[in-house]
C-alpha cells in the first residue's frame, strides 16, 4: 500500500529477541504507541494501546508473545475507527466504530460497572458480539483516563473502557456512509484492489472522514479478507447481506464450468 502512495501507520515487526528494536521505536515515537500479535489472531486479541513508558511496553510485549512469537509496534494514531466494506470494488456500507463506553451510577465501581454490562450482553447477542473483557489494554485506557478498576464513576459520568473497538456493542456501531468524503473512498477502494479482495473490510483511522487520508494525517490500519457482518447489522436484519449473496451466486452463475461428460461416455471409461 505504501508503494502506491496509500497511507498506513509507521510500525516495526520485531520478536522476543529483538525487544530492545520496539523500545528504540518507541522513543523515535511522538505520543503513544500500540503493540499487537504479527499474526494467527482476530477480534483485538493480544493488542494493547497508550504504551506510554517502557514498563506498559514490556507488559504489552509479554501480552502479546501470548499470541505469536512474531509482534508489531505502531504509532497510536489519533481519530475515529471507521469500517469500510467493499464487495467487488462496490461500497455497500460506512460504520464509525466507536470503543466501549460504560456510564458511572455514582456507586458502582469500574469493575462492577463492567460486570453489569457483561450481563447484559449475555442476556441478549443483540446487545453485543462479545463480553468486554478486563485485560492490559483495558487498564492502560482506563489509566489514561484516570481511573482504575475500583474507581466509582459518577452518576451519569461518561467514561471510555477499551481503546480496542472489537469489544464494543451494537449501538456503538453507527452507519455513517454519507459522511465518508470521496477520496478516502477511492483509497479504501484501491487499497483492497491492490490486494486482490473481492469482500473487504478495509479499516481506517482519521479525524476528519471528509477530507482525504493524507490531509486529515489518517491511516488505513487493515484490510480484512475475511470481514465480520456483525457490526453492519441493523437491529435483526443486515442490510449488506443481500449484495453479498448476490455477488456470490453471480460468481458462481460465471464461473466458467470443465468439459461435460456423458453418462454413457463415463460409463464406458469405468468399464
Amino acid at each position: 500500500l505504501s508503494s502506491h502512495s496509500l497511507p498506513v501507520v509507521n510500525y516495526l515487526e520485531f520478536d522476543a529477541s529483538s525487544i530492545h528494536l520496539a523500545r528504540e521505536f518507541f522513543h523515535s515515537m511522538e505520543g503513544p504507541c500500540v503493540v499487537k500479535p504479527a499474526f494467527g489472531t482476530g477480534a483485538g486479541q493480544g493488542v494493547t494501546t497508550h504504551i506510554c513508558s517502557e514498563n506498559e511496553l514490556a507488559w504489552a510485549c509479554a501480552r502479546a508473545l501470548k499470541h505469536d512469537r512474531r509482534l508489531l509496534i505502531e504509532r497510536q494514531i489519533a481519530g475515529e475507527n471507521y469500517r469500510l466494506l467493499f464487495c467487488r470494488g462496490d461500497l455497500l456500507d460506512v460504520v464509525r466504530r466507536d470503543p466501549p463506553h460504560l456510564i458511572g451510577d455514582g456507586r458502582s465501581t469500574v469493575r462492577k460497572l463492567i460486570q453489569n454490562e457483561n450481563r447484559r450482553r449475555v442476556e441478549s447477542w443483540e446487545n453485543a458480539q462479545s463480553l468486554l473483557q478486563i485485560d492490559q489494554d483495558a487498564v492502560q485506557t482506563l489509566r489514561h483516563q484516570g481511573y482504575r478498576l475500583k474507581s466509582v464513576p459518577g452518576d451519569g459520568e461518561r467514561f471510555q473502557v477499551k481503546t480496542v473497538i472489537n469489544d464494543n456493542a451494537a449501538h456503538e456501531n453507527v452507519s455513517v456512509t454519507d459522511e465518508m468524503g470521496i477520496s478516502v473512498i477511492d483509497s479504501c477502494r484501491q487499497a483492497a484492489s491492490l490486494l486482490g479482495v473481492q469482500l473487504a473490510g478495509v479499516d481506517i483511522i482519521t479525524p476528519d472522514p471528509t477530507v482525504s487520508l493524507v490531509e486529515s494525517k489518517g491511516v488505513i490500519l487493515e484490510v480484512n479478507t475475511t470481514p465480520g457482518l456483525y457490526i453492519h447489522k441493523r437491529g435483526k436484519t443486515c442490510p449488506v447481506a443481500l449484495s453479498i449473496l448476490k455477488a456470490m451466486l453471480d460468481q458462481h452463475i460465471r464461473k466458467p464450468e470443465g468439459p461435460v461428460i456423458s453418462r454413457e461416455r463415463k460409463r464406458s471409461e469405468e468399464h
